[in-house]
């Protein structure tokens, strides 16, 4: 029933209450914006980062510059496969990175290939190092992939916590340095979408589409099992008054279905190279030679983690601008922030499940281990706490109430640090 002509367009009028869904895309609408920010900015850089061609690429400096380091890797797989060994018996590099990314970008590339074939009359040769249809599959895939990530992660946070808290929770994600592998020939776009999807799946009761969701993240990258492991974990918690019996089974029937990918491509491996261990064989090269000095007591301390996080904290006190330009001096510091997080989460009450608190720190388990001497494996570590989704909304639901300049600021550094980020993997830097 409408307002009387007397009281219409008058301060006096009723006035309708929004409807719960527009009221919701607010939060979900800054969340893009943001997003699509983050990433122009990341494309601005890029573009306007002196490059020194010094020796760092070797001979091969693509002109896109989110191509770098393991980009290379994945275009090796999506352009030819995984090679087979040499006559030595060596097995490629390419074989320890995962398939799912480069699987998902092939289409793409051959719709671009098409397009280029129809324009020009030849689509370039399919070459990883020099096919730019190749490079740019890649990188749509991953801005687009890391788009409906946040997407995803926003609408669990909400259903979760509140709209405001999604908010800050999607802000936080799209700003920590590690995103800018968003932009990258990276797999983090697709691997955090499908953790965002089987968080999603979870919370919405369809576990055994959550586990295949966790499937496709153990085939993105190996890391995933470690999500894998914490929904196996809360499977057998959440199964309420059932017998044990049953959520033993329960939980070990979708713990399987949740590894399934990794367990496939072990498979395929195991076929192509005729031996089980072609994941691990194609790593041997990395490994530390030999111990440092003092190898067990800087293990058994964390030394190699504590002590670059310690040298930063000394180089914001100095407000020493070299040493902080350089990303790689943030990740160790970022590492024990969000690992600080997650552990603080763990004691204390929120909406979150707390068991979703440990893949931040299993994750940092996972690089810790295969060189807790001198923390090689830790130099990722940042595009790793990607993963740690949970502990960005644990994060999102402390002490923030009221403090929007403080929320603003914590944001603008994040932004600021994933430029540096940026700045530093152009010019083949590795940042992370």
């Amino acid at each position: 029933m409408s307002a009387p002509p007397e009281l219409a367009g008058s301060a006096h009028a009723p006035q309708r209450a929004p409807h719960p869904a527009a009221a919701r895309r607010g939060p979900l609408a800054a969340t893009v914006a943001f997003y699509l920010l983050t990433r122009a900015l990341a494309v601005v850089v890029a573009f306007a980062t002196p490059q020194h061609r010094d020796g760092r690429g070797g001979d091969w400096w693509p002109a896109n510059p989110f191509i770098r380091w393991d980009s290379g890797h994945y275009l090796q797989i999506m352009c030819r496969g995984y090679q087979p060994a040499d006559a030595s018996g060596r097995i490629g590099d390419a074989t320890a990175f995962f398939p799912l990314a480069p699987l998902v970008s092939w289409p793409v590339w051959q719709a671009i290939r098409g397009v280029v074939a129809l324009a020009s009359g030849a689509a370039p040769p399919v070459d990883p190092v020099s096919d730019w249809t190749a490079h740019l599959a890649l990188v749509l895939v991953s801005h687009v992939a890391g788009l409906l990530a946040v997407i995803v992660f926003h609408d669990w946070c909400r259903r979760l916590t509140d709209d405001t808290t999604a908010l800050r929770a999607s802000l936080l994600v799209c700003a920590f340095p590690g995103a800018m592998y968003f932009s990258t020939g990276y797999s983090e776009g697709v691997f955090v979408l499908c953790i965002a999807l089987s968080l999603w799946l979870a919370a919405r009761s369809r576990f055994v589409l959550s586990a295949i969701a966790c499937a496709a993240c153990t085939a993105t990258r190996p890391t995933g099992v470690v999500l894998a492991v914490v929904l196996f974990l809360m499977n057998l918690l959440q199964a309420g008054s059932r017998p044990l019996h049953f959520r033993l089974l329960r939980a070990a029937f979708l713990g399987l279905l949740s590894v399934g990918g990794i367990m496939v491509h072990f498979g395929y491996l195991w076929q192509h190279y005729g031996r089980p261990d072609g994941y691990f064989a194609a790593q041997v090269s990395w490994e530390a030679k030999r111990l440092p000095p003092n190898a067990w007591r800087k293990a058994v301390f964390l030394q190699p983690v504590f002590k670059p996080a310690l040298k930063t904290i000394e180089w914001i006190v100095r407000a020493d601008v070299d040493k902080l330009a350089d990303g790689r001096n943030w990740n160790h510091l970022l590492n024990l922030l969000l690992l600080g997080a997650a552990m603080a989460g763990l004691a204390r009450p929120h909406p979150l499940p707390r068991p979703l608190l440990l893949v931040t720190i299993l994750v940092f388990v996972m690089a810790w281990l295969p060189d807790p001497f001198a923390g090689g494996r830790m130099l990722g570590i940042t595009r790793y706490h990607l993963m740690g989704l949970p502990t960005f909304l644990w994060l999102a639901t402390r002490h923030w109430a009221g403090r929007r300049a403080a929320i603003t600021a914590v944001i603008t550094t994040l932004t600021l640090l994933q430029m540096i980020y940026v700045a530093g993997y152009v010019d083949w830097i590795m940042v992370s």
